[in-house]
């Protein structure tokens, strides 16, 4: 094995549905490498080359935990900020930054 060679499927298009052999694709026909082909969805991926193996398992994604819609944003607690951009926890009168979610603005506080 070297650097420029490939790994692959050991047909083209191949279909893997749970797990396949892996082929090893060097000089000229590393670029012609063969790719699987696979039902729509997310997949667990795990390739042993020692055993030239492939397998696969289907999943839930992960990572996303909740979508904030920009309309509650008024919902969400402001941070503020001063004009230095030093965090200030209980604004009281002066000139702040406000940051709620994605949304900042200039904001007055206390004066009359």
């Amino acid at each position: 094995m070297n650097t420029s060679d490939r790994f692959g499927a050991t047909s083209k298009d191949a279909l893997l549905s749970d797990t396949a052999n892996i082929a090893q694709f060097s000089g000229n026909q590393a670029t012609y490498a063969n790719s699987w082909m696979v039902s729509p969805g997310y997949y667990h991926v795990e390739a042993s080359l020692p055993d030239m193996k492939v397998k696969i398992m289907k999943t839930t994604p992960s990572g996303i935990e909740e979508v904030v819609d920009d309309n509650s944003i008024a919902d969400i607690l402001p941070v503020y900020y001063n004009l230095q951009g030093i965090r200030v926890l209980h604004p009281e009168r002066g000139i702040f930054i406000e940051v709620r979610g994605t949304k900042v603005r200039k904001v007055t506080i206390g004066s009359r």
